[in-house]
């Protein structure tokens, strides 16, 4: 798909040498460039073109300067991504280029391979954000129908199994049960080329199609990043910037992500105040898995996120699980709790992924008994297999 770029500068031979620089990317219609030789004629250009996705601006031009423009753009237009091309390096103009929207802000001279590098790598960000969109939207299409909404969304997360059928070094499970048609609860996994797998699981506040719109955009911003090969914890900073921006129903996501190294075991995680998964050896013995590595995912922008390690052997499970479980009530208002998790998991060191899983739903179902479910539940359980 073609992407469209609108270039502002009232220099022409500036422009003459960016039309130059991408003469392959347009005719082999990768890029469409637009032109406009001011900040009035570009706001004009970006309202006949709504399919515009980047804007790379001078600062200084008659009529309306750079930075006026795109503060006016944003205004109508957040989702445009911008580059600022300045001859002006003091840091009240990179200041207000970036509360602007900038994604990058190059100081002149700028060489054509500088900038080539700048609209690649804000392009790739317009493409990420754009899939997530994308996605939030096809569920807001079905807001009137929550059944289909329903069975949408739970199409969306892994459920055949075996998962990987060619792969002996690993046995995965995964279960997710909505409190109500649709949910915020949710779990993914994939492969990140041949060595890696992701999983994640998380619990975003709220119930209904608010939650299942914002689920549905964390997990493909979740996906997207991780499958460019980004570490856990810039993967869940990049989520968390996203999410945080004009969140205004201030909404989030408690989130656990990791990508084991299948051919050692090796598990590099970031917990973003999610429920503490558990350990459970080969031998039996449980093991919390300890570290917090941030805050939960959209509440501020900017925040730290760290990354902690665990090895699993053969025969270790990695038990993941969002509060629906712990929060679980029977007729007495008893919380089922983490003691009785851990209950549940004695013994269950010589079963499969899925045997592990589904024994955890069917006690925690026993134990609510014909109390109503208030919160979504999801599973996710991995168990190394490789010698």
């Amino acid at each position: 798909m073609h992407q469209t770029i609108l270039i502002v500068d009232d220099n022409k031979e500036f422009s003459i040498l960016v039309e130059y620089a991408f003469q392959k990317q347009v005719e082999e219609k990768e890029y469409i460039l637009l032109f406009a030789k001011n900040g009035l004629e570009a706001l004009d250009m970006i309202e006949e073109h709504p399919e515009i996705h980047l804007v790379v601006t001078d600062v200084s031009m008659p009529e309306m300067d750079g930075l006026t423009m795109l503060e006016r753009m944003n205004e109508h237009n957040p989702h445009i991504k911008s580059i600022v091309i300045s001859g002006y390096s003091n840091m009240e103009y990179i200041r207000r280029a970036m509360n602007a929207g900038a994604s990058d802000y190059l100081i002149k001279p700028v060489s054509l391979g500088d900038l080539e590098e700048s609209i690649i790598k804000t392009m790739n960000k317009v493409d990420v954000v754009r899939d997530a969109l994308r996605s939030r939207d096809r569920l807001m299409q079905l807001e009137r129908d929550l059944v289909i909404a329903g069975e949408i969304q739970r199409a969306m997360l892994p459920q055949r199994y075996p998962a990987f059928p060619d792969r002996a070094e690993f046995d995965i499970a995964a279960a997710l049960m909505p409190a109500r048609e649709v949910g915020g609860d949710f779990y993914d996994f994939f492969m990140i080329e041949d060595n890696y797998l992701g999983f994640v699981i998380g619990d975003v506040t709220g119930k209904g199609i608010p939650a299942a719109l914002l689920m549905a955009l964390t997990r493909t911003l979740i996906r997207s990043y991780a499958m460019q090969g980004k570490p856990a914890n810039e993967t869940m900073s990049l989520v968390n910037n996203t999410l945080a921006i004009d969140n205004k129903l201030a909404m989030f996501a408690t989130t656990f992500f990791g990508v084991m190294e299948v051919s050692s075991g090796i598990v590099e995680y970031c917990n973003a105040a999610h429920v503490p998964p558990v350990v459970l050896r080969a031998n039996g013995t449980l093991e919390p898995c300890e570290g917090m590595g941030g805050m939960a995912l959209g509440m501020l922008e900017n925040m730290p996120y760290k990354v902690d390690k665990l090895q699993l052997h053969k025969g270790d499970s990695l038990v993941i699980f969002t509060d629906g479980i712990t929060d679980a009530s029977n007729a007495e208002r008893e919380m089922f709790g983490m003691p009785r998790i851990i209950d549940t998991l004695q013994g269950q060191h010589i079963h499969n992924a899925n045997t592990i899983m589904m024994n955890m739903l069917e006690t925690v179902t026993k134990y609510a008994g014909n109390e109503e479910q208030t919160d979504d539940i999801a599973v996710q359980i991995i168990k190394y297999t490789k010698s």
